[in-house]
């Protein structure tokens, strides 16, 4: 991205890699100051709460800055999980700044958190969804590969809470593997659960071959080559990979979370109820999807023809410019 940014004209600046308890967060706060005194935008758009925090420190330090206006993009339903405090803080240093949500399921969590922080609710907003074009799109699910058996199953996240991939010992004991049959799943990522996945990987239920690997940065443009995705999350603010999935043309099997509902048709199949404690229903789902592939291809093809309207980049564009031009009026 850095480099497309760049071959495009687009001014590019670096922060800092100094560690919070160095101080990182004052070193930032002093980096970006420079950066918006220098650059002078005609608006400063912050994603996340890192940055966030980042820009009122900036503030703090140079009060004059407060002349520029500030959007933020708000990305998850689950905020300052573990700085809550902190975040109340900074929330409220952040005042009545305009907010876009990725998704409505975001907008409702964020208004929930606005009120726990004893704030009112923000008075310009707006819901746009990421836009999301993939590479590659699998036109046959059910292809020569799968009818010889050997089926590729996936997971890739962050090896954390969130992500649920502490989960995925128990779903592959439930699914239902035929006699004489080997499931293959491949994993992706790294996090404080790297332990738990590599003694599944070293000891994976019986007819599983489990491999384990770390992050893959163009994994979008490899996700044709996987049949089922596995996305056992406990919560997410968009739900990426899962749409990228879709736009290929492969199936998803996940928990019926708030933002997949703005993703999925109301009667996708794959979607368990939510129960971190009992996965159960969640491997009933995969079970009846691997029994079913052949017959999966409809779903498929009518989930991707939905959400390709939905997440066109058009859209997004034109959105974002309006919503700018509101701000700098």
């Amino acid at each position: 991205m850095t480099r497309e940014a760049k071959r495009k004209g687009i001014a590019v600046f670096n922060g800092v890699k100094l560690p919070w308890k160095l101080g990182g967060f004052l070193a930032a706060a002093w980096r970006l100051r420079r950066i918006v005194r220098e650059f002078r935008p005609d608006i400063v758009h912050l994603n996340t709460e890192i940055p966030e925090f980042a820009y009122v420190l900036c503030l703090s330090i140079d009060k004059s800055l407060k002349s520029i206006p500030v959007v933020r993009t708000i990305h998850n339903t689950v905020l300052w999980s573990r700085w809550e405090r902190l975040g109340a803080w900074c929330e409220s240093r952040l005042g009545d700044t305009p907010v876009v949500y990725v998704s409505n399921a975001v907008r409702e969590s964020f208004q929930r958190w606005r009120s726990a922080c004893g704030l009112k609710p923000v008075t310009s907003d707006s819901t746009i969804y990421n836009p999301i074009t993939v590479p590659l799109t699998r036109e046959r699910l059910f292809n020569l590969r799968v009818q010889k058996k050997d089926i590729r199953l996936l997971f890739a996240g962050r090896f954390e809470f969130q992500k649920g991939c502490d989960l995925l010992p128990a779903i592959l004991r439930q699914i239902k593997v035929p006699p004489d049959t080997q499931f293959s799943l491949f994993i992706y990522g790294e996090g404080i659960e790297e332990g738990l996945l590599s003694k599944l990987r070293d000891t994976p239920p019986p007819g599983w071959l489990v491999q384990l690997a770390p992050p893959l940065p163009n994994l979008v443009e490899l996700l044709s080559d996987f049949d089922i995705l596995l996305f056992p999350s406990r919560f997410e603010g968009y739900g990426r990979l899962a749409a990228e999935a879709v736009l290929t043309g492969i199936p998803v099997a996940a928990f019926r979370l708030p933002v997949l509902s703005e993703i999925f048709s109301p009667d996708y199949p794959w979607l368990a109820p939510f129960n971190d404690n009992d996965v159960s229903g969640f491997a009933d789902n995969v079970s009846a999807l691997l029994a079913s592939l052949e017959d999966a291809q409809t779903i498929v093809d009518k989930a991707r023809s939905l959400l390709s309207v939905k997440l066109d980049s058009e859209k997004t564009v034109l959105a974002y410019l309006k919503f700018y031009e509101s701000l700098i009026k």
